[in-house]
């Protein structure tokens, strides 16, 4: 791995991982969410590197490493599809990539019969997330997902996990397990690779 030596890399894969999920809700929508690390030094700098210094083979990386942190604790086999936390088409011109994309990417890659599907858009252009608090967090992504509808047949009935890089207050994945438990799907969780 050109971008981190060897012992950063196992230093990183020997962290404390947290033992079990945490409910994450907002009105009547609560959901489980798995992670791999807490967000500590190491793995926020590799987290930053994989998202802003354009490094996207980080989150396959971290994708693989993080099935094997929480496969003890999520039955893979119960996943019907990965739906990675969609950047606006802005957001993503300007990154170049999908950080959430790589990371699903990862995890297909551990398990070949997860599928990696598309069904949720970015339509409204959000800021930065960091700054805010857990109320201006939801405020900020209030409508920022629709539906794919195109997938909808997917969906319905479905084992949805969410995929992505850090969970904070989970404002975001609430939004997007919104859409889908709209659209029919039974089961919804969110992946992460770390905990804020």
């Amino acid at each position: 791995m050109y971008w981190i030596c060897e012992p950063c890399w196992q230093t990183i894969c020997s962290e404390i991982q947290p033992s079990e999920p945490v409910i994450v809700s907002h009105g009547n929508l609560a959901i489980q969410a798995f992670a791999g690390w807490y967000l500590r030094d190491q793995i926020h700098r590799l987290i930053h590197a994989l998202k802003y210094q354009k490094h996207p083979s980080i989150g396959r990386n971290i994708g693989c490493e993080l099935f094997t942190r929480i496969q003890n604790v999520l039955d893979f086999s119960t996943i019907d599809y990965l739906i990675p936390v969609p950047l606006h088409k802005k957001r993503e011109h300007e990154r170049g990539f999908n950080q959430s994309h790589f990371i699903a990417l990862g995890l297909q890659s551990r398990y070949k019969n997860l599928k990696i599907l598309d069904a949720v858009h970015r339509v409204k252009y959000t800021y930065s997330q960091v700054a805010l608090n857990s109320d201006e967090r939801r405020q900020n992504v209030s409508d920022a997902f629709s539906l794919n509808r195109r997938k909808q047949n997917c969906i319905a009935g479905a084992s949805i996990a969410i995929i992505d890089d850090v969970l904070t207050t989970g404002a975001t994945s609430l939004a997007c397990a919104s859409v889908l438990k709209n659209a029919g799907a039974e089961r919804v969780v969110i992946i992460t690779a770390a905990f804020a």
